[in-house]
């Protein structure tokens, strides 16, 4: 699959690969603590899960490469899980 290509090729630019991002748009810091407790409760012992908070500013910085349709959220803030 060309998709395998692509991140074969980030890994050997020293770039880690994820499997799965799953995001969800929260409305403020009080949202986001409740999503990432729910979390720690359900991810099993042993997994490998990571979050990534991002402020609105840093959200409005992302760079996009490719072609895409823009998708505007309607929520400002991200938790990616």
């Amino acid at each position: 699959k060309a998709i395998n290509k692509i991140l074969c090729k980030l890994e050997h630019q020293g770039l880690s690969v994820t499997e799965a991002i799953t995001e969800a748009g929260l409305s403020d810091a009080k949202q986001a603590e409740t999503v990432i407790t729910k979390i720690k409760k359900t991810c099993p012992e042993f997994g490998n899960v990571k979050i990534l908070r991002i402020t609105d500013k840093q959200f409005s910085e992302i760079i996009h490469l490719g072609k895409h349709e823009r998708n505007e959220l309607s929520s400002p803030q991200l938790a990616l899980f």
